[in-house]
């Protein structure tokens, strides 16, 4: 039971703000086409569905750098490596500046050509003519785009998941409530709808700004020299999580062409009002995917496997909670969701068959986001890579095409069909692997870990003291090398206990994770439930100014312990006390 209370007490501090904060990014990526869609009709839901690949490609990009970066900013904090974790985000912040300002002037030069290879056609008339201006739009603001995305997920990381949150919540919510304002209020049309996107991104980054000029934090608004090698792996850590919209941007290319060529504007309508609901299910889903990122990517640096497991656990059941619940309200409301979003009378039954079908699969989108974001935490990309391409492109091109070229009715079975086999297809794939290395979560650089829970009793330290011992001697430490290991675990642990008492808290625990993290070099964990205490400042106070001769004696190991460890670290991380000494 207290081994599980920090693993869930921190994920339900990432948690609620991480759903609350991307459902309402949902809700702004749909309000866009519900709001123009009322006021103009299948035009312009054809219109919006054809400038959808430019999103895919900004967030090739920019998803890659910052799930890449923060996955590995968080795996290098969890290892107490401060300094490259924040070259990390200075790497990326670099990267996506550059890459963001030449797509704006690339963008802006040849928005034309590209809008034609898009599918649209000055033949189109308005719907051409719609997509070029929300093109333009869209490309000059590309830097924000790209901000907006790095800071938040760097945020998330550096224990600013609130601020974070509350920024992603106002973008949302102003770029909702301002595509009202522009598109129905002002009569702006669709470059009502993308002036709201931008002005709600450009909020979102203010917001974020403040974090970095705190001197309690851990990032800041620095650049430092290009490290080219430092980004390409970064970059292609993320790129397993962002490669989904490079398949997404080739199908959209395909499909967008295909079904306005086979069913008119009517066809490519129903498919964006599908999109825009699938933007509010992946939206949720996302949430807890952001919630078992950082956690895992953390616990994975700690080597803490069972915090791992249990992070996962917490997300497949909250997430498929409330994925069953909203994918149920969908499937039910569908006519009227068709309605809502301008469709004709004579495609309602249409587009409230095709919400039904993707609900029907919504159910595989979350199993396979949720399982991806935890691979690629704790270092399992190719696992994440594989099933991205096949339900992204492969798997869901090969349905799409033959049912894009029959009758409209039967096109929607795509959603269920590719959900179901490309998660049976890596299924079956994780179950040969599995068998061939006969553990499930096996890592191949897995080293014997030593994990244990303690609490506020003499006894029970001393009984932890001697596996320790027993254990450093497995490992083959030297008597020396394993005095000092016992000695770290004894003095921090009584040194935490300490301060609770003198803090009157009661009912502390600690958690204590020791492993070898390379010949002759022991990491030692240490988590605790205490008030934020750095055992280390300790040797801060001159011994006759210790508030107390039990502080005095403290303050006395303490200071052995830093003068022998090769490297130390703390850091105060969701409520909990995080300690780092490696021996």
């Amino acid at each position: 039971m207290r081994e599980g209370n920090f693993t869930r007490k921190i994920f339900y501090r990432f948690f609620f703000p991480a759903v609350a904060a991307s459902v309402c990014l949902g809700l702004a990526n749909l309000a866009d086409s519900l709001c123009v869609g009322m006021v103009m009709g299948e035009s312009a839901l054809a219109a919006i569905s054809l400038v959808s690949p430019i999103y895919m490609v900004f967030n090739v990009l920019h998803l890659g750098m910052a799930v890449g970066g923060s996955v590995t900013f968080a795996q290098l904090m969890g290892s107490g490596k401060v300094k490259q974790a924040v070259n990390v985000f200075r790497q990326m912040l670099l990267l996506a500046l550059m890459v963001s300002v030449a797509l704006a002037i690339l963008g802006e030069l040849f928005v034309e050509p590209l809008i034609l290879l898009l599918g649209a056609d000055p033949g189109q008339g308005e719907v051409y003519e719609m997509t070029k201006s929300y093109a333009v739009r869209l490309l000059a603001a590309a830097p924000l785009f790209f901000l907006n995305m790095i800071f938040y997920y760097f945020l998330r990381c550096d224990d600013g998941e609130c601020r974070a949150s509350v920024g992603l919540a106002v973008s949302n919510l102003l770029d909702v409530g301002l595509s009202f304002v522009f598109v129905l209020g002002f009569g702006m049309g669709i470059n009502g709808a993308v002036y709201s996107t931008i002005v709600g991104v450009g909020a979102a980054v203010l917001i974020y700004l403040p974090h970095f000029f705190r001197k309690a934090n851990i990032l800041s608004l620095r650049l430092n020299r290009p490290d080219f090698k430092v980004m390409f792996q970064c970059y292609r850590t993320g790129f397993s999580s962002s490669s989904q919209y490079i398949w997404q941007f080739l199908f959209f290319l395909i499909i967008n062409n295909l079904l306005i060529s086979r069913h008119g504007e009517s066809g490519l309508a129903v498919f964006n009002v599908v999109l825009n609901i699938s933007y509010l299910v992946v939206g949720l889903f996302d949430g807890v995917a952001a919630t078992i990122q950082p956690l895992a990517a953390t616990f994975h640096g700690e080597r803490n496997r069972q915090a791992e497991r249990d992070t996962l656990r917490l997300g497949l059941k909250w997430g498929g909670a409330l994925g069953f619940v909203l994918l149920a309200a969908v499937a039910l409301f569908a006519p009227q969701v068709a309605r809502l979003f301008g469709l004709s009378q004579e495609m309602v039954g249409m587009g409230a068959l095709a919400l039904r079908l993707y609900c029907v699969g919504g159910v595989g989108v979350g199993a396979s986001m949720l399982l991806s974001a935890y691979w690629q935490a704790i270092g399992k990309e190719s696992q994440t890579m594989v099933l991205t391409f096949l339900r992204s492109f492969a798997v869901y091109l090969a349905f799409a095409v033959p049912l894009a070229m029959g009758p409209l009715t039967f096109f929607w079975l795509v959603y269920p069909a590719t959900e179901g086999l490309s998660l049976a297809i890596v299924g079956v794939w994780q179950m040969v692997a599995n068998g061939r290395k006969r553990r499930q979560f096996a890592d191949l650089e897995e080293a014997p870990i030593f994990h244990r829970m303690l609490q506020q009793d003499n006894q029970e330290l001393s009984g932890l003291l001697e596996e320790c011992e027993e254990f450093c001697a497995m490992q083959g430490a030297k008597m020396q090398q394993t005095f000092f290991v016992t000695m770290a675990v004894e003095e921090m642990s009584q040194a935490i206990f300490a301060h609770a008492r003198e803090s009157g808290r009661s009912g502390i625990y600690i958690q204590i994770t020791l492993f070898q993290s390379e010949p002759g070099i022991f990491d030692l964990h240490i988590r605790d439930n205490a008030m934020a205490f750095d055992p280390f400042s300790l040797h801060t106070n001159k011994i006759s100014e210790a508030d107390s001769e039990e502080m005095a004696m403290d303050s006395m190991g303490v200071l052995m312990v830093k003068e022998k460890a090769k490297e130390f670290y703390y850091r105060h991380f969701q409520g909990f006390n995080t300690l780092l000494v490696r021996i």
